[in-house]
């Protein structure tokens, strides 16, 4: 008669990946929290598209704002704003989505790596299509700032912050389990893409409601792609199960 080596397997040896975006337990919860930023974050880019023209409360305001903050010019506040819309740059943004691209193939993390992929270059993609579909000028100052031949609806540099730096605080979260230590990244997050949409109504080359569709229209968009590669992980990625013959 032959004994068995075979050991009971533990419900830990059954538990999904720890990196995967879809938590099992809050599967439901998570995919519904990402429809609502992207129902919501669409809404808000449509009703914001829907006064873009002359005559709208929404573009008297949009002057308003701008004619304000070109009035009220520091050098001080000029070099910070300066210095901090890099962060929302095509290069410095391109720069850290390669750069994380690139990590995360390496450790052979593919759902990351797509996740930064979809995310950055769809919305890329997306944020070039809408501009040229809204041929929307940019502020016309005297004495400005700098100056841009692009449209200026919706704004990149808030469109991509929102993306990176929203996108990098999803990922940093689900690897911290303290509490502690994700707020403090949410806030990070938060304080950049704020200070990039800041930046560019200061420097005076996007109108307030460039910036605000900009923050809409990625926000939704980085919704939307973290809810689709972690339904894809979720259909896709076996969940690990120890050999019991160990």
């Amino acid at each position: 008669m032959t004994t068995s080596n075979q050991q009971p397997v533990s419900p830990s040896d059954c538990e999904p990946p720890r990196d995967r975006f879809l938590l099992p337990d809050r599967r439901g919860r998570q995919v519904i929290l990402s429809l609502l930023v992207v129902i919501f974050g669409i809404g808000s880019f449509i009703l914001l598209a829907e006064n873009l023209g002359p005559d709208t409360a929404q573009s008297a305001r949009d002057h308003q704002v701008t004619n304000w903050f070109h009035a009220h010019l520091r050098p001080a506040v000029t070099a910070l704003a300066f210095a901090t819309t890099f962060l929302g740059s095509g290069v410095c943004v391109g720069t850290i989505t390669v750069g994380s691209a690139i990590f995360f193939s390496l450790r052979r993390r593919y759902a990351h790596a797509s996740v930064v992929a979809m995310t950055m270059g769809g919305g890329g993609l997306l944020n070039f299509v809408l501009k040229q579909f809204y041929h929307r000028q940019r502020p016309q100052l005297d004495d400005p700032l700098t100056t841009l031949a692009s449209f200026s609806f919706p704004s990149g540099h808030a469109m991509g912050a929102t993306m990176l730096y929203g996108l990098l605080a999803l990922l940093a979260v689900r690897f911290l389990k303290s509490g502690r230590m994700r707020a403090p990244v949410i806030l990070a997050a938060f304080v950049i893409i704020s200070a990039v949409g800041w930046t560019r109504i200061y420097l005076g080359v996007h109108y307030l409601s460039d910036v605000l569709a900009g923050l809409a229209i990625g926000a939704a968009w980085l919704a939307f792609s973290w809810m689709t590669i972690g339904v894809f992980q979720r259909h896709h990625t076996p969940m690990k199960i120890q050999n019991p013959t160990k």
